[in-house]
């Protein structure tokens, strides 16, 4: 193998993280529908290479939850990991590859948004 077939990526070694893209973002965001667009071009992608697409939403209780368009092209049900901090670092599920709660990462504890 070359040094350049070596550093090239490779499906089985990658994943597509999709971050907070959100129907609230919409307005706020410069060139969203430019994002959304290149969000469905790698969603086709990574099904016909078989990787993992993971999904954050920020607070879809207040923020609402991923874009329509994404959820049209992601046919099956993707686990979608539910995050109260903004960096999606501290997105526990995210980070130890546990199915996310359904219900939300902090359960029981008190809502930090009110």
């Amino acid at each position: 193998m070359t040094a350049y077939s070596e550093s090239l990526v490779k499906a089985s070694k990658s994943i597509l993280l999709l971050i907070d893209v959100q129907e609230k973002f919409r307005p706020v965001i410069s060139g969203i529908e430019q994002v959304i667009h290149n969000g469905k071009i790698l969603i086709q992608a990574a099904r016909r290479l078989d990787v993992p697409i993971l999904i954050t939403e920020q607070y879809p209780k207040a923020l609402g939850s991923s874009v329509m368009e994404f959820k049209q092209v992601l046919v099956d049900a993707q686990p979608v990991h539910t995050k109260l901090c903004f960096s999606a670092v501290g997105c526990e599920s995210l980070l130890t590859g546990e199915t996310p709660d359904p219900v939300g990462p902090h359960r029981g504890q008190r809502d930090r948004y009110r």
